[in-house]
């Protein structure tokens, strides 16, 4: 075994990920607190969205207005890199 195989590595197809009408949501990280950290554990949804271009469909989910804190972080600031959603609909 090499320091290769020990290294995560994240990998998939996904070009669209629709979840309509749903109650998803739920992101309760709280951002503030999370950039004053030396080592933040970021929500997994942030690296998803820098691997490859990605279309987000979330017509009629009852976000909350942390929720779309998490997409403001996603799309603008977000830690991982530049983020690749082509289309991001909420509506």
């Amino acid at each position: 075994m090499e320091k290769d195989d020990l290294v995560k590595k994240h990998y998939n197809n996904l070009k669209m990920l629709e979840v309509d009408g749903n109650t998803l949501g739920g992101f309760t990280t709280n951002y503030k607190e999370l950039q004053k950290q030396t080592k933040p554990e970021w929500p997994k949804i942030m690296e998803l969205v820098t691997k490859q271009s990605v279309i987000l469909n979330f017509k009629k989910c009852q976000f909350k207005p942390k929720d779309m804190e998490t997409f403001a972080f996603m799309l603008a600031n977000n830690p991982y890199g530049e983020s690749k959603i082509t289309s991001l609909n909420l509506g």
